[in-house]
């Protein structure tokens, strides 16, 4: 790898940044040299500006790193897998994309982090509530308003299995509201967005 000073001085400012603000919110920072540590590392440089896909596709080269694939960068990873706010304009005709890093002090909104292994205690259903904006994963409900399905009754989010066939633990539960929680039972078994995934034998 061929990294000027300037550069590797910049992403060890980004790991600075991401220890203080981010590492908490579970969005992961990749190694400088790889090909998403690199992109983001570029990204971060021009914060707040927008740099086409060549752009960054050239710069990459540049540092020694080789590039292959329909999707070399990567770029939109840094945001769907990693939760970096990073977003993308343009892209409908292929080559055509442009990527920019908006802070680097906020996950991207909606970003979900991984659960971890651990007891769903209150301060863990508090934090979970709060990733996904006090609302019902399936439906969209928000506490404390009028439940989507059922205008006449106000939302409280209850701690839904995401796998009903182990046990309610932080990396096994999403929050749905009391509608959705009664619809589904323990007949699905969802991702962590609320999607379904799988059936329990019982099924629908």
């Amino acid at each position: 790898m061929n990294f000027p000073e300037e550069f590797v001085t910049s992403y060890e400012t980004l790991k600075k940044h991401h220890k203080q603000y981010l590492s908490k919110e579970g969005v992961k920072l990749p190694q400088m040299n790889n090909i998403l540590g690199c992109t983001l590392t570029i990204l971060y440089q021009n914060l707040g500006s927008f740099l086409h896909i060549d752009t960054i596709k050239e710069k990459v080269r540049g540092y020694g790193i080789t590039l292959t694939g329909g999707d070399p960068v990567q770029a939109r990873h840094l945001s769907t897998q990693k939760g970096w706010w990073v977003i993308k304009k343009g892209g409908k005709r292929k080559g055509k994309a442009q990527f920019a890093l908006i802070t680097h002090c906020h996950p991207i909104p909606g970003f979900i982090s991984k659960k971890r292994l651990s007891t769903l205690d209150d301060v863990n259903w508090q934090k979970m509530k709060e990733e996904y904006q006090n609302m019902c994963v399936n439906c969209g409900s928000k506490e404390g308003e009028p439940l989507r399905w059922k205008r006449t009754e106000t939302c409280k989010l209850q701690q839904g299995h995401m796998d009903p066939r182990k046990d309610l633990t932080y990396d096994n539960c999403i929050p749905q509201c009391s509608f959705c929680n009664q619809q589904y039972k323990n007949k699905a078994v969802f991702n962590v967005r609320g999607m379904v995934i799988d059936f329990n034998k019982a099924g629908f």
